[in-house]
């Protein structure tokens, strides 16, 4: 195993940023290590270039579909640095209510106004937000920036009502960006 002054090329086996397989001391202490993770083991199993193999590509979202055509972000408010400050009276003046950011041309296509309730859904329940048309998102995506208490909701159901708490591959965890909704106005 290199030492831990070594430089990143020498415990990966790069030279000029281009790879190559990896090292023999480091390829025998990580397949005889059973503390080397996934991605060492896999910067080390070599193809048959002779370079080594990529760790794979797991699919981990929530795909949009015909029931859920949307895709759901749902970031902290600017004026939330997290939900501590979601309490606070000058944060939520700041921020006003809970409000979906929507695309004007999706806007249209259900006939949702500027202002206007919408009801936001999926298989683990649904919400009620204000619209706010914004041409900064693309068609097909919502923000909902966040943090706020269920209690600001117009029902008093916070918008993790729509999140999932699925652990998602390789190894569990949780795909909190990744969530397909439907949308219609309320």
């Amino acid at each position: 195993m290199p030492s831990c002054d070594a430089p990143i090329s020498a415990h990966f086996g790069l030279k000029r940023n281009r790879p190559s397989a990896c090292p023999k001391p480091l390829t025998k202490w990580v397949l005889s290590n059973p503390g080397a993770t996934s991605v060492q083991r896999s910067l080390c199993s070599v193809s048959a270039s002779g370079r080594p193999e990529l760790p794979g590509y797991y699919e981990s979202i929530e795909q949009a579909d015909d029931d859920c055509p949307f895709r759901l972000v749902a970031a902290p408010a600017r004026n939330f640095l997290n939900s501590s400050f979601s309490e606070t009276p000058t944060s939520q003046k700041r921020e006003g209510r809970p409000t979906a950011l929507i695309h004007p041309d999706d806007c249209a296509a259900l006939d949702i106004d500027e202002g206007g309730q919408v009801r936001l859904g999926n298989k683990r329940g649904s919400v009620v937000v204000h619209a706010k048309l914004f041409d900064g998102v693309q068609r097909g995506v919502v923000v909902v920036e966040s943090l706020w208490p269920n209690a600001a909701f117009v029902e008093g159901m916070g918008i993790n009502v729509l999140i999932g708490a699925d652990p998602v591959r390789p190894n569990g965890g949780a795909a909190f960006h990744d969530t397909a909704i439907w949308l219609q106005a309320a």
